[in-house]
């Protein structure tokens, strides 16, 4: 049984680095109407784009004092203010709410109650119950607030990998219909290296989640 807690957050954008490096280092006047995007005024100041100071701005905002900038952390505001000053400083109007350069964007965040979470695997030798966090982990659920399986098997799938552009489907004719699958984590080792880097990485579990879905499975167990 999965548990989660859902909330909303309301965070807050800004304008991004590209416009940022563009501002530094061009002559807009900022008090005209908006530009079009094939002005000549526009591509002058896309040309006097300078790399060094493009690589401060870098360097500032992927230094380690900003914490990853995940959003809702102080190293995400940090990283805002250091936005936000330098669009003043480039003399730029704000044109977010409540004139400034902010605009509240509602997200979901999920996370696991793991005194509230359970898995059992049931074997010929009986039943184990797993410990969280020694055992296993599990993802929350962004929709629902409990999820519960109560019992299905489970089928190795290999990498659970489907991809017949690549000649390959670890599915085959497995019947996974209302059954969980067991997946290793990586990819083929056959795989040419960007499509290997792209079903090994941790971007793949969309992909590897539509294929669950498609073969009807009722849910996923990562290994390794």
């Amino acid at each position: 049984m999965l548990k989660s807690n859902l909330r909303f957050m309301y965070l807050f954008s800004t304008l991004s680095l590209s416009i940022l490096a563009f501002s530094a280092c061009s002559s807009v006047n900022t008090q005209s109407s908006i530009l079009a995007l094939h002005s000549q005024e526009l591509e002058t100041a896309m040309f006097t784009m300078q790399a060094d100071a493009l690589e401060s701005h870098i360097r500032i905002l992927a230094d380690d004092s900003m914490l990853g900038r995940a959003p809702g952390t102080a190293g995400f505001t940090s990283a805002i203010e250091y936005v936000e000053g330098n669009l003043r400083e480039f003399g730029l109007l704000p044109a977010g709410e409540n004139n400034s350069y902010r605009q509240a964007v509602p997200l979901r965040n999920a996370t696991i109650v793991e005194d509230e979470s359970s898995l059992s695997v049931f074997t010929t030798a009986g039943r184990q119950t797993m410990i969280y966090g020694v055992d296993y982990y599990m993802g929350a659920d962004m929709l629902r607030a409990n999820t519960e399986l109560n019992a299905a098997n489970v089928v190795f799938v290999g990498f659970g990998v489907s991809a017949p552009a690549l000649g390959h489907d670890d599915y085959g004719d497995i019947d996974v219909r209302g059954k969980v699958v067991l997946y290793l984590s990586g990819a083929p080792t056959d795989f040419p290296s960007n499509e290997r880097a792209y079903y090994s990485s941790g971007g793949d579990q969309n992909c590897r989640g539509n294929s669950a879905r498609r073969y009807r499975s009722v849910d996923l167990l990562g290994s390794g």
